[in-house]
């Protein structure tokens, strides 16, 4: 998407919106947005102080490509959820009751800078060596709108039922008001979504399809029917002092009703003992819904060291800040985490994804970068080769920068075969 008014840099607040590098920077330093919610956020800043609707959004921002209201929902959170963390009001991107969404800031403009030099014969021989680039390019453009028309599901196809068995362990959210806090509930989430996944008859949505639907604007049976899920976990936590208090509440999807809420009052430090309450209560409940007994280990706490969960955590926290420095301080604590217990396969994949961020923006080099991305996930499917996170960091390595494209495809395939109802693998597979 560029700009036609010629305008290379938007300034607003600590922020600026870089057309010409498409980079979102606050307080000059860049923070990483994904492809659309740019798009997104660069056209609302264009035609700011006016609503724009959600058809006009459509044809701007997904030219030419099927989508639905929910994606839209999900990208304007995006969007949010970025000003949000760095400074701005949420409502910066106002809802319009009836007419759309409207960008509520004082902007103020750049010119387009002097054109870049012309390329050189040598840099033109470079890129057009080989003429199966340019067809692959075709290639590949033809075939994603053959997937869109095959693949998109009919608006009035009802999807199938959910199976009696799954559930989603949604991130709990943290009431501490507390920014720095908020790695504990993301613990909590973590602990009990691993613990499920334990226990045999159980179908437990991972870790990277719940997270998109984080301070979600959608209802439990539209995500119950984006993640193809039965029964969803959410809860909070509160903090005071050494003490927290813990709010879980499992919903049935189909109608939104509660199947269970309850409290846990422990100890700050004690996070394994709050994850087994609430997954021992969780089984309780399923086996009911299920009418049958399930095969439950004999401990659902995680035995890895605590200290480096705590680092694990910690690490999660600042990488979900999505700039240069918090990407530098993620490694920092994954390291540690893995200092601990090498076979971590949650920290190995995370050091990876913020190691792949790094290579992005520019921080370290890029080859040395990506390839090391590479090799931490390769490390954590040798402890498990199930492992989805890792199947799906591999695929998004290798296509956006290796373009081994059908390594990728294998790797997507495989986390989709593992994990049907992740909505961002398919849409990178296809």
């Amino acid at each position: 998407m560029t700009d036609p008014t010629g305008i290379s840099i938007y300034r607003f607040a600590n922020c600026e919106l870089d057309v010409q590098s498409r980079q979102l920077r606050f307080s000059g330093e860049s923070v990483e947005v994904q492809p659309r919610v740019f798009d997104l956020i660069e056209y609302l800043v264009q035609e700011r102080g006016r609503a724009v609707s959600k058809d006009e959004l459509f044809e701007k921002v997904w030219p030419n490509v099927i989508v639905s209201d929910a994606s839209l929902s999900q990208t304007i959170k995006r969007a949010r959820n970025i000003f949000r963390e760095h400074g701005l009001p949420e409502d910066i991107i106002k809802t319009v009751h009836s007419r759309g969404y409207r960008f509520d800031a004082d902007v103020s403009e750049v010119g387009a800078q002097a054109p870049a030099p012309a390329q050189s014969i040598a840099d033109v021989d470079e890129v057009t060596t080989s003429p199966f680039l340019a067809l692959a390019a075709v290639g590949i453009v033809l075939l994603t709108a053959l997937l869109v028309v095959l693949l998109w599901p009919a608006a009035d196809v009802e999807p199938d039922s959910a199976p009696a068995n799954s559930v989603v362990v949604l991130p709990f959210k943290n009431l501490t008001g507390d920014p720095e806090f908020s790695w504990y509930p993301e613990g909590v989430t973590e602990t009990l979504s691993h613990g499920l996944a334990t226990v045999n008859g159980l179908k437990v949505i991972g870790r990277a399809s719940a997270y998109q639907f984080r301070d979600t604007e959608l209802n439990h049976q539209e995500i119950g029917q984006q993640l193809g899920v039965a029964n969803i976990i959410e809860g909070s936590v509160l903090k005071s002092g050494d003490e927290v208090r813990i709010v879980a509440t499992m919903i049935r999807t189909e109608d939104g009703s509660v199947r269970w809420s309850e409290t846990y009052p422990g100890q700050f430090d004690n996070i394994f003992a709050v994850q087994d309450a609430i997954a021992a209560k969780s089984i309780q409940h399923m086996e009911v819904i299920l009418a049958q007994q399930l095969e439950v280990p004999e401990t659902l706490a995680d035995n890895r060291d605590p200290e480096a969960w705590q680092y694990y955590l910690q690490a999660n926290e600042q990488k979900s800040s999505s700039t240069e420095t918090g990407y530098a301080r993620a490694v920092e604590l994954y390291r540690q985490a893995l200092r601990i217990d090498p076979r971590f396969k949650e920290a190995l994949i995370g050091l990876a994804a913020a190691t792949f961020r790094q290579a992005n923006l520019g921080s370290i080099p890029r080859e040395q970068g990506f390839s090391e991305t590479v090799a931490l996930c390769k490390q954590a499917l040798s402890i498990d080769p199930d492992y989805v996170d890792a199947h799906i960091m591999l695929g998004e390595v290798q296509h956006r920068h290796f373009w081994q494209f059908e390594e990728a495809r294998r790797s997507y395939e495989r986390a989709m075969a593992l994990e049907p109802g992740d909505t961002d693998t398919h849409a990178a597979y296809s």
